[in-house]
């Protein structure tokens, strides 16, 4: 008994294997037409294929992928389905799904794209193309919104148009024959194109004010700053004399105390045995006296050779732009 089974399986393989072989056989073909671009001899193909072996994958989704490249999108998603309902791999699966969605797309159908873009996704996150074309046809659904409620206003604008043309028309047909209900109009028109220019006249009249008060505030900000400035740059002028005449009155006691030392180095006293005072009055002393000439002597002389000098300069100087 185990010898009659086991012989069966044998059987139900070699038959399979060979159906498999002969399936392989269209498939290569159709592939091979595939590359070439000759669809119509790769469709051929496919079908025989599937002849051999209804249930195939492979030879689904090739085939739907021959008909998508002659753009027959019907006939295509109906494979794709097949695969995706089917046994096919994962990834012929998500495949089927991605090219479903592209058909879906070149057929106009918007909506099922996202849709099967959204599934491709959910099938596999990382798909890339997949992620771009739901964002490009999402943003052309977008676009063509917009278009359709620009057309839908301008036919309302359209509409309004006609309406308002149609009661001028009217209007106008009623005020036939009525020449004191159009004198009346037309004054009523006068009045209120007075009233319209006294309004604009009065507008445009409140518009210059406007600038010329921001002006005005403008240049008050302005006097305002430079005011601050004045008064800063003036606070510093006077501090800067104020330290000038500190600086000087430092100087001067400096030079007297520097001159009461040179007049107190003989080492004399005060009458109290103290120093003398820098400034305080008392009489020279016969030496003294010669000594402050003899400076003053020395002086002026070292003034005059000085002044000399300079003109020497300036007279040398004219030689020379001479």
């Amino acid at each position: 008994m185990s010898r009659v089974s086991i012989t069966v399986v044998l059987l139900v393989l070699a038959q399979f294997s060979i159906v498999a072989q002969k399936e392989l056989d269209p498939l290569r073909e159709g592939n091979k037409a595939y590359r070439d671009s000759t669809y119509e001899v790769a469709i051929d193909k496919y079908h025989k294929a599937l002849e051999l072996n209804p249930t195939s994958a492979k030879a689904q989704y090739n085939l739907a992928n021959a008909y998508y490249k002659q753009e027959k999108f019907d006939e295509a998603i109906a494979l794709y389905d097949k695969v995706i309902l089917g046994s096919g791999t994962k990834l012929q699966q998500t495949n089927s799904m991605y090219n479903r969605a592209n058909a879906m797309l070149k057929k106009g159908e918007l909506e099922k794209a996202v849709n099967g873009y959204k599934s491709v996704l959910r099938s596999d996150y990382k798909h890339k193309d997949a992620r771009y074309n739901l964002a490009y046809v999402k943003a052309m659904m977008q676009q063509e919104k917009e278009q359709q409620e620009k057309e839908q206003q301008d036919n309302k604008d359209s509409k309004d148009d006609q309406n308002k043309d149609n009661q001028n028309k009217e209007g106008k047909d009623g005020k036939k024959g009525k020449d004191s209900k159009d004198q009346k109009g037309s004054k009523e028109s006068k009045d209120k194109k007075k009233r319209d220019e006294k309004n604009k006249k009065n507008q445009s009249e409140k518009d210059d004010q406007s600038k010329k008060d921001q002006k005005n505030k403008e240049e008050g900000e302005k006097t305002e700053e430079q005011k601050k400035k004045e008064e800063a740059e003036k606070k510093a002028k006077e501090k800067a004399k104020e330290e000038a005449e500190k600086k000087k009155k430092e100087q001067e006691k400096q030079q007297q105390e520097q001159a009461a030392k040179e007049n107190n180095k003989d080492g004399e006293k005060s009458p109290q045995g103290k120093q003398a005072v820098p400034g305080e009055a008392r009489k020279l002393t016969k030496e003294e006296a010669e000594q402050l000439l003899n400076a003053l002597e020395d002086d002026e002389k070292a003034t005059r050779k000085k002044m000399i000098k300079r003109e020497l300069r300036k007279s040398k100087k004219g030689d020379k732009d001479w």
